[in-house]
């Protein structure tokens, strides 16, 4: 199955001598989907106890590849989830997904 959405990454920048600021910026990317699986895990709220163990297979382009560190979330069926792991297998990154990603 084809993938298409984006990736969150966490890039810090300076804004001026001496004090950073924390941005997350967004960037597409095409890819294959080489698991689909959704497990439910008891909790207080429904969406708290969805979590996805999907592998996505990007092709790193130089910014993903020099950028790995600070993937954050990807994007999926409309929802934006966790990256938990990424396995890079050059010249493609595996990336496995969580939980909903709820932000900062």
């Amino acid at each position: 199955m084809k993938w298409f959405g984006k990736i969150g990454y966490a890039l810090d920048t300076e804004v001026s001598p001496g004090v950073w600021e924390h941005n997350v910026i967004e960037r597409e990317h095409f890819g294959d989907v080489l698991s689909f699986r959704r497990n439910e895990q008891p909790g207080n709220e429904i969406v708290e106890g969805i979590t996805l163990t999907n592998k996505i297979s990007i092709l790193a382009d130089p910014f993903a590849e020099s950028s790995i560190e600070s993937m954050l979330y990807l994007t999926f069926m409309g929802t934006k989830w966790n990256i938990t792991n990424i396995d890079v297998e050059y010249p493609r990154l595996i990336i496995s997904l969580g939980g909903v990603y709820h932000g900062n």
